[in-house]
């Protein structure tokens, strides 16, 4: 049971820690910061589509940047098993959606 706690206790310090880079990465392209001049390039080039998953949207960013940490974080931090991928696919689909909620949340708090 403890472990379970730990892990879960976890799991949510990592999808914080993720928002907050995801967020901060969305606030680097916004208006007077350092890649203003790149996002309006970006935006004004790449279809909707892209752009908002890339760097356009937070909640959107969800998808490509949550999924890049998380694998990233998996595949540096654990030993993968085939047994265990469906695990580790369903946690990463918790991950992503989670990601949207507190990418929302703490985007309306800046």
């Amino acid at each position: 049971m403890e472990k379970l706690f730990l892990g879960l206790l976890f799991f949510c310090i990592f999808m914080v820690l993720q928002s907050v880079f995801i967020n901060g990465l969305k606030s680097t392209f916004g208006k007077e910061m350092i890649f203003e001049k790149v996002g309006i390039f970006l935006k004004s080039k790449l279809p909707i589509y892209l752009y908002k998953p890339l760097i356009g949207c937070v909640q959107c960013m969800s998808s490509v940047w949550g999924t890049i940490t998380y694998w990233s974080f998996i595949f540096l931090f654990f030993k993968l098993k085939y047994v265990h991928i469906p695990i580790w696919v369903a946690i990463w689909v918790v991950d992503v959606f989670c990601l949207t909620v507190i990418n929302l949340y703490i985007s309306k708090k800046l």
